[in-house]
């Protein structure tokens, strides 16, 4: 290994000095728990933002916004304060709708599914488009990549969905002319088609993807649908009612459908689904999101009172169906409406995260649970509604966008927003760029020295005896090692230089710290893929 240098990174101590800044302003260092950036709106230029992503392994903020000016933004994940927009792509501004964004793991994975009209609101052309974050590295205008469209113009409702690595996206839409849905599965790279079947239909409710890429679920009206990667259908089910949302695990082997008053769980053996488990609700009430774990294990309903509008339920439940977690926000009849606006669950289900519109008072619009632990890790009142919420890999970040005003309520602007829970021990504190430096910092208590560690992941983590935790970089010859010292909270600092070398651009790059505490080594839990653009 390389020999440890020891030294001050004068860069750390102007990140500092911002950071203090915004802290004094309400924002929260890269430690602590509370709000860490926002990106507003003002009325020069109103919007509402209406989806959000975590892009690039929670590198980037993937965003579309509705209202007078409809776009896509393109903010970095790490920073501080009031940040600004790397990327803005107003092409999608002439559109009737944005109705959905996706993103993957890899910075060149960014959709959005659009409506355009033709020739009126009324008759629609949906488009799905690509965008790639690094172009813009190589003087190219941030915009679509590739698109495709339907291939018919119809008034109805469209639907998107991405699978884990990001390889495989899928769109349907619904023809109010041909009472049929229009179901498409594309390579991501490419644009390339790869399965398109039209399913006959009075609507579309919902479509989910497993996080494999290779099983489709569809709520078509009254009807739930499930097809393979070629199209062929592995369930058909006629519904009391239509399904309001879906959720997959990542082989599509188990299934949840909400509907009024029951949350339904399928399980696949490997010929059909079968119906495992049905959790009743109230009467009028129905789980209007859904959520389920990469692993199955854990999955969870948002219950809305869709007669009395005013109250929501959260329910959380483990892989034996054992309720785990409940919250219930009981509202006043003819109150505003808290209905859920997003539901998000960790891989290993660990972490919950509920955004909804609130009924504009102090309860939390967002809450971060612990599955099976009651207190919630995290609470946000936000100043109006939660519009949609994406949480990161390690249910520690959480991106919001919001409503200045509640939801019922006449408004035309709206934030994105990013919170932090604390319990990190890495963090980067500004994006990299080229001709910059990376900045990161590593908080570990009684730590005298922090051993940043620079190379790239390896396939799977190692523990070496005698050090606590795990090393998760390859033990490579492209291992860089820098020793930097802690002070007395046992934070230290890393600032690294970034050539001007268009080869550093997206090249794949993470970092560990390796901490001396008490005369041992402590690994960070916490490893950062800092994306050089």
């Amino acid at each position: 290994m390389h020999a440890i240098r020891v030294r001050l990174a004068l860069p750390a101590l102007l990140l500092a000095s911002l950071a203090a800044s915004a802290q004094s302003q309400g924002f929260v260092g890269p430690f602590e728990k509370g709000l860490r950036w926002t990106h507003s709106a003002n009325l020069t230029t109103p919007w509402i933002p209406s989806c959000v992503e975590f892009a690039a392994r929670g590198e980037l903020v993937w965003v579309c916004t509705e209202g007078a000016n409809r776009h896509l933004l393109l903010l970095d994940g790490t920073g501080t304060g009031v940040v600004q927009p790397t990327e803005v792509d107003e092409e999608l501004d002439d559109a009737s709708f944005i109705l959905a964004v996706e993103a993957g793991a890899n910075p060149r994975q960014l959709f959005s599914l659009a409506q355009f009209p033709e020739p009126d609101p009324f008759e629609r052309r949906t488009v799905l488009s690509s965008h790639d974050a690094l172009v813009p590295s190589s003087g190219v205008p941030f915009g679509s990549q590739w698109s495709f469209s339907c291939g018919f113009v119809a008034n109805g409702p469209a639907e998107l969905a991405l699978d884990e690595l990001g390889e495989v996206v899928a769109f349907a839409v619904y023809s109010n002319t041909t009472s049929t849905v229009r179901v498409h599965r594309l390579d991501t790279s490419t644009g390339a088609l790869l399965m398109q079947v039209d399913l006959p239909a009075d609507s579309l409710n919902g479509l989910e993807l497993s996080g494999d890429g290779e099983v489709l679920a569809l709520g078509i009206g009254r009807k739930l649908v499930v097809l393979d990667s070629l199209g062929n259908e592995l369930h058909g089910e006629q519904l009391e009612s239509q399904a309001f949302d879906l959720a997959l695990d990542e082989d599509g082997s188990r299934l949840v459908c909400g509907s009024p008053e029951r949350l339904s769980v399928y399980d696949y053996d490997g010929q059909s689904f079968h119906l495992v488990q049905e959790h009743q609700g109230q009467s009028n009430e129905a789980p209007l999101r859904v959520a389920v774990s990469a692993d199955g294990g854990t999955y969870a309903g948002a219950w809305y009172r869709y007669v009395s509008t005013d109250s929501l339920r959260l329910e959380v439940y483990d892989a034996s169906h054992s309720l785990q977690n409940m919250v219930v926000q009981p509202g006043l009849p003819g109150g505003p409406q808290n209905s859920p606006a997003g539901l998000e669950l960790t891989a290993d289900g660990r972490r919950i995260a509920l955004a909804s519109w609130g009924q504009g008072n102090s309860l939390p619009e967002v809450l971060l649970l612990e599955r099976g632990v009651q207190q919630p890790v995290l609470e946000i009142d936000l100043p109006g509604s939660a519009m949609g919420l994406d949480l990161d890999a390690s249910g520690t970040r959480i991106a919001v966008v919001t409503k200045n005003l509640h939801a019922n309520q006449v408004g035309t602007t709206g934030e994105v927003r990013l919170y932090e829970t604390g319990e990190r021990d890495l963090a980067q504190l500004a994006p990299a760029r080229l001709g910059q430096s990376l900045e990161v910092a590593s908080l570990e208590p009684g730590a005298a020295l922090g051993i940043f560690l620079v190379g790239v992941r390896a396939s799977k983590p190692t523990s070496l005896p005698g050090m606590q935790g795990q090393l998760h970089l390859a033990r490579t010859s492209r291992l860089r090692v820098f020793g930097r010292a802690a002070d007395a909270t046992g934070r230290a600092d890393l600032s690294m230089p970034i050539p001007m070398n268009s080869g550093m651009v997206g090249v794949d790059l993470s970092v560990q710290v390796a901490n001396r505490v008490a005369g041992r080594i402590v690994f960070s839990d916490t490893v950062l893929d800092p994306l050089i653009r």
